[in-house]
């Protein structure tokens, strides 16, 4: 058990793109100027900007022995973003550097390792049992433990509504607030990893697509079938399911208009500042924005799937129709140098069956009355 975990993590630390980067000697420093360009422009950045960036970062560590910065600091900084680029840390895309879910990754564990409070608490022990109870409902075939369950939900917010009627309710605040504040936070963020990896799943699965248009070694009933067949097996995985709700939530302006409305009352809490640091606080405060632009990307990158089949059947169509043309051109040109007075050329074998017309069919004889 413990040689197979070894050798799982092994392979984690050489080929996962989060770890490369926390075990790297420049890495704090990369870290730090992604981060920082990430924070200020979430929609992208400009290659050669990224690069200016992360050579002036580098430029404030000269004299620090721990980094090996060399002379030229443009110059290794651009070798640095090629190089993490190639692993899978961040993409190039039109001229433009974006994260990635293993880049997210990284500035979580960071961020983890300077959070100190407590998260095993008692509401979040109460939590846990109502899942346990949730789940166990769920799994069991029994008809009369589900209406128990649901009967207790029903009187539980009778009892609740009466009270909050009556002006008595709980007001979270302090350790409590601060703990469901961070929780939230933690969730909302980690919504943008899912989308990432949505498109990193739809753009991989354009790639092996297009390598298969390419080989031609599928019809073009395969390949839509593959495409339909992928699309649905990606909306399967639990991050799919998860921008497929939000994608859902798009069309209905009324409901993103309510989570901000939500998440400036959570803002606005007086607790928030002591749960949240100010660049967390200005997450939550983008995040339908940054949600709205991550699904962008994702249906562009589901867009450009179909835009390549449909481009591939018209094209496919279309040869078809030319190589139809030649063949018949091939044949009415045989047909034409065969010389048909000769007695040898008539009677020689054919590799196409005889064809004629039944003299007996009804249309035949009609014509022949007439006539």
């Amino acid at each position: 058990m413990a040689r197979e975990l070894a050798q799982r993590f092994t392979m984690l630390r050489r080929h996962h793109a989060a770890w490369m980067l926390l075990a790297s000697r420049n890495g704090p420093l990369i870290l730090a100027g992604l981060k920082s360009l990430i924070d200020s422009q979430p929609g992208g950045i400009a290659f050669e900007e990224a690069v200016e960036h992360i050579a002036n970062s580098f430029a404030q560590f000269t004299n620090d022995a721990e980094y090996d910065l060399g002379d030229d600091y443009s110059l290794t900084a651009r070798r640095e973003l090629r190089q993490w680029i190639k692993r899978g840390l961040v993409v190039e895309r039109g001229g433009m550097v974006l994260p990635t879910d293993a880049l997210q990754r990284a500035l979580q564990f960071i961020e983890s390792l300077e959070e100190h409070s407590m998260t095993s608490t008692a509401s979040r022990l109460a939590t846990v049992q109502r899942a346990i109870e949730s789940l166990e409902t769920q799994l069991s075939r029994s008809q009369t433990s589900r209406e128990k369950l649901l009967t207790a939900r029903i009187e539980a917010l009778t009892r609740e509504l009466d009270a909050v009627k009556a002006g008595d309710f709980e007001v979270l605040s302090g350790q409590q607030a601060e703990e469901g504040i961070r929780e939230v936070y933690q969730l909302a963020i980690s919504l943008q990893a899912d989308f990432r990896r949505v498109e990193d799943s739809y753009r991989e699965a354009d790639c092996t697509l297009r390598q298969r248009i390419i080989s031609e070694k599928r019809n073009r009933g395969e390949i839509v079938d593959e495409l339909l067949s992928g699309h649905d097996s990606l909306l399967q995985t639990v991050e799919g399911q998860v921008f497929e709700a939000f994608h859902q939530q798009l069309v209905k302006a009324a409901e993103l208009e309510q989570m901000k409305s939500q998440l400036r009352s959570i803002l606005g809490n007086k607790s928030t500042e002591r749960a949240l640091h100010r660049r967390q606080r200005s997450d939550l405060h983008q995040l339908v924005s940054r949600l709205v632009q991550e699904s962008e990307r994702v249906i562009l990158a589901r867009a450009r799937s179909e835009r390549d089949v449909r481009g591939f059947i018209k094209s496919g169509l279309a040869s078809e129709q030319l190589r139809v043309g030649a063949i018949l051109q091939d044949i009415f040109q045989a047909a034409l140098d065969i010389d048909w007075q000769s007695q040898t050329a008539r009677r020689a074998p054919s590799s196409l069956p005889p064809i004629a017309i039944a003299t007996s069919s009804p249309p035949l004889s009609a014509t022949r009355s007439v006539l």
